[in-house]
């Protein structure tokens, strides 16, 4: 399919979206790799991400999440890949980030990964304070 002309690529685009507003996460990432790189949106390319997430595809959310600017709930389940795929200093590095913000504090103790990541930032922050104590 990548070497159809881009009146099917804008087709493509728009059944990627249908399909990730139903739900279809699956489907969703068949029309996303379907996509030629170069003829992808922002929008397109965040729909491939989420629904790489939801299919548990982590490293290739990634991949796709990384090269985005994200907003910050799109930074959380960024961080939670992280965690999944044990990339544990980059979890902590985005949660970091977040946890300034009650709702992804709250959302971060009650997720199973993110409370790990959560423990590790609280036990440095206590060998930082500790550290620089006389």
């Amino acid at each position: 399919t990548n070497t159809e002309p881009s009146k099917y690529h804008v087709a493509y685009t728009v059944l990627a979206e249908e399909y990730f507003k139903k739900r279809y996460f699956s489907r969703t990432v068949n029309i996303f790799n379907a996509i030629p790189e170069e003829s992808r949106t922002y929008n397109i390319n965040l729909i491939g991400a989420k629904s790489l997430y939801r299919t548990k595809q982590f490293d290739k959310a990634i991949d796709q999440l990384e090269k985005l600017s994200l907003e910050d709930d799109d930074k959380y389940m960024l961080a939670k890949a992280y965690a999944i795929t044990k990339r544990n200093n980059k979890a902590k590095e985005q949660l970091k980030y977040l946890i300034s913000n009650d709702k992804y504090l709250k959302w971060a103790k009650r997720d199973w990964w993110l409370k790990k990541i959560l423990v590790l930032i609280e036990k440095e922050k206590k060998e930082q304070d500790n550290s620089s104590s006389p």
